[in-house]
Order: C-alpha cells, then sequence, then structure tokens
C-alpha cells in the first residue's frame, strides 16, 4: 500500500473539501515534505517560511496566489507559492482535482496560517 503509516487528513466533514495524502512529513527529518492532495476547495491561507509548489496530477485546479488565478489544466503543469503569499485552490467541476505538493521546508502547523483567523493550525488545535 502506497500510503502505508502516513496520514490521511480530511478537512472538516465527512464530505470533506480537501484530503491530504503525507508521502513524508517533517519528521522523517528530509527538509521537505512530499504530499498527494485530493482538492474540491481548499482555505485561504499562507505560510511564513516554507515555499510550495503544486503539479497537477489530474482534472483542473484553479489556484489563487495573490491576486492571481493560476490554471492548472495539464498533468504535470505547476504553480510555485511562496512564503507569505495567501492562496488557495478550488477544482474547476465537481469532482476533485489531485495534485502532488512538494514543500520546504517541511510543512508545520505552526507555519499554515489561515487567512480568515489569523491563527496557525498548531494554535486552532490547541484551542
Amino acid at each position: 500500500m502506497w500510503y502505508r503509516n502516513r496520514k490521511a487528513i480530511p478537512a472538516g466533514s465527512s464530505d470533506p473539501d480537501e484530503v491530504v495524502f503525507e508521502v513524508f512529513d517533517a519528521s522523517d527529518g528530509l527538509g521537505f515534505n512530499l504530499a498527494v492532495a485530493d482538492i474540491r476547495r481548499s482555505e485561504k491561507h499562507f505560510h511564513r517560511r516554507m515555499v510550495e509548489t503544486y503539479t497537477l496530477v489530474s482534472g483542473v485546479l484553479r489556484v489563487h496566489v495573490g491576486d492571481k488565478v493560476e490554471v492548472l489544466s495539464s498533468p504535470g503543469q505547476s504553480v510555485v507559492i511562496p512564503p507569505n503569499t495567501p492562496h488557495w485552490a478550488e477544482s474547476a467541476n465537481e469532482s476533485p482535482a489531485r495534485i502532488s505538493v512538494f514543500c520546504s521546508p517541511a510543512w508545520t502547523p505552526e507555519d499554515h496560517i489561515l487567512s480568515a483567523s489569523g491563527k496557525s493550525v498548531a494554535e486552532l488545535s490547541q484551542a
């Protein structure tokens, strides 16, 4: 099984808008992480330190990066998201789009800041 011993992180409900399958995470000590995500719609957020690269695997994904919208419509198309740049993504149709997500340095809950609240995922999980 490809994702053995990794977390599937649903966003919110029994019918999540985003599910992330971590392949490598910060605990692997590599200095980066790699995940596969199925996205209908993600929450607007930013990272203070991390550079994120989304690469389309299947579907069509609109990626909102700052004031621009990048449309990933062919497998292999990518968008790089610099630190401190608010971003979110949405599938262009009812089915989730699948992307690979490369993060450097590795994703941490302390560096994932939700734009709506201004709080990190780490802060929200302690509340």
